[in-house]
């Protein structure tokens, strides 16, 4: 071999090497890095993990490696600790092709304790005095839904408060909850702003719930220093007895309310919009002051869970181009057999009806309990259950996709009703053919069983009504004949 050709094979091998070396190429859905479009820019992103493969959150793929400092409740924990559903902080370098090296990660807990009240239909529940939000997107541990908590349960509650305005009630959004196994001796928690401070008595409460801080331990400082409006972590081990009454509390420790990203950092928040102007252009998420003045903010509302992306300017969180993905309320349930995935178009075909499945969809596999459960996995005859919302488009849009294990029970859709034929005791759901029959159980709100001709004659086109039975002929319609179609309060 002459010189040249040495010196030829010798660069050929050097691109080679430099091509396959370090980081390698991999795809961020399977957890692998990829090369960095632009610089790594640091962020504080906060919203729900909705996948894992690393922790995605916010649709970008965030390490997951030992070096990243994971802590739950204030304890240290791991990778393995965290769960789909769970609102978590995370700081890292987003590198803006979403993946990002994530140094840390932060979960808490917004409440956790026993259950005071149960409103099923209602879609609430109550906790240490807190009430509880439930809706289609929320992720449940240890229990099916909202039918599986009773009184007296021990329940952990993650997600969003709907304002943060110390001077009024701040619910909660739950995004997950998880049913403690009894008899449970762990710590008792309960986050929120101080109100009606009883310095003399040493009470003050959260929401409804009144607390004795008599014989508390303060974390940051000393008791006298507590007043109306701090924003307080409480905890103890007694429960109270009976359920609701004062909670006596052994540790108080004084938080922020809310972040405070370093100027000029790019901050990414999902939550629940409040204190929103119109004619101004601002509102606010997770309590963190958004100005959107770039952008088109039609459509928005105090209540609407979204997710906004921009730069921390003096104390502000200002928008850039893109408009704010909202999440409506997660009205569609399909549960059925898997006809077609699409991975590119991240789609998946259910009973004829195509579904669109976001960066911010939650993914979870209760079939075999894989933990890095994503789109690719699915295979046509699987069975899954979707939650979604209807765009103004006609599109569905899956807030949360869990494969289930089969067989199914049955095949369940629950959406708008837009058409209705008394004659035929026949429907259309969502452009789905729904028949009903002799053997078909007919329930009006609130659960009330009639039969057809007075539920027909009941039940508005426009409503959100559920049906229960079997996979049609061709798979494209529900057969109800001996199932049931109900009114859907919520």
């Amino acid at each position: 071999m002459n010189i040249s050709l040495k010196r030829l094979w010798l660069v050929l091998m050097l691109i080679f090497v430099a091509g396959c070396g370090g980081g390698g190429g991999g795809d961020p859905a399977a957890g692998g890095a990829t090369s960095p479009t632009a610089a790594a820019q640091s962020t504080l992103s906060m919203g729900a993990i909705s996948g894992f493969g690393s922790v995605i959150v916010n649709g970008v793929h965030w390490s997951d490696d030992a070096s990243v400092e994971i802590t739950l409740d204030d304890d240290k924990g791991n990778k393995d600790d965290l769960r789909v559903g769970m609102v978590v902080e995370i700081e890292g370098d987003n590198n803006g092709n979403g993946t990002g090296k994530a140094r840390k990660i932060r979960f808490e807990n917004i409440v956790r304790g026993p259950v005071e009240s149960v409103d099923v239909a209602g879609n609430t529940l109550v906790v240490l005095g807190q009430a509880v939000k439930v809706g289609g997107a929320t992720m449940f541990d240890d229990v099916t839904d909202l039918t599986g908590i009773a009184t007296g349960d021990i329940v952990a509650v993650s997600g969003w408060f709907d304002n943060f305005d110390p001077t009024q009630t701040n619910n909660i959004v739950a995004r997950r909850i998880e049913k403690k196994s009894a008899p449970f001796t762990g710590e008792l928690k309960v986050r929120g702003f101080v109100k009606a401070l009883d310095a003399t008595a040493k009470t003050f409460k959260i929401n409804t719930l009144v607390i004795d801080f008599n014989t508390a331990q303060f974390s940051s400082g000393a008791a006298a220093s507590l007043q109306n409006g701090l924003f307080v972590d409480v905890r103890t081990h007694a429960l109270p007895t009976p359920l609701g009454s004062t909670l006596v509390a052994e540790i108080v420790k004084v938080k922020d309310a809310k972040p405070a990203p370093a100027e000029g950092a790019r901050v990414e928040v999902e939550g629940i919009i409040s204190d929103l102007d119109p004619a101004a252009k601002t509102f606010k998420v997770g309590g963190i002051p958004v100005d959107a003045a770039a952008i088109d903010i039609s459509g928005l509302a105090n209540g609407m869970k979204v997710e906004v992306k921009g730069t921390f300017t003096n104390g502000v969180l200002v928008l850039g181009a893109n408009k704010p993905e909202r999440e409506m309320e997660a009205r569609v349930k399909i549960q059925a057999l898997v006809q077609a995935v699409d991975t590119t178009a991240q789609t998946i075909t259910l009973l004829g009806k195509t579904v669109k499945v976001t960066a911010l969809t939650q993914l979870r596999d209760k079939a075999t309990d894989m933990r890095t459960f994503s789109l690719s996995d699915l295979v046509v005859g699987d069975a899954v259950e979707v939650r979604a919302f209807e765009e103004t488009n006609g599109d569905i849009v899956a807030v949360k996709l869990e494969r289930q294990k089969k067989p199914l029970a049955n095949v369940i859709l629950q959406g708008r009703m837009d058409t209705k034929d008394a004659a035929t005791t026949s429907l259309t759901i969502l452009g789905v053919a729904v028949q009903g029959g002799a053997q078909t159980q007919w329930r009006l709100a609130n659960d009330q069983p009639a039969n057809a001709a007075a539920w027909f004659d009941a039940t508005a086109v426009g409503t959100i009504v559920k049906a229960r039975g079997v996979e049609g002929s061709g798979g494209t319609s529900v057969d109800a004949t001996s199932g049931e179609v109900e009114v859907e309060e919520n």
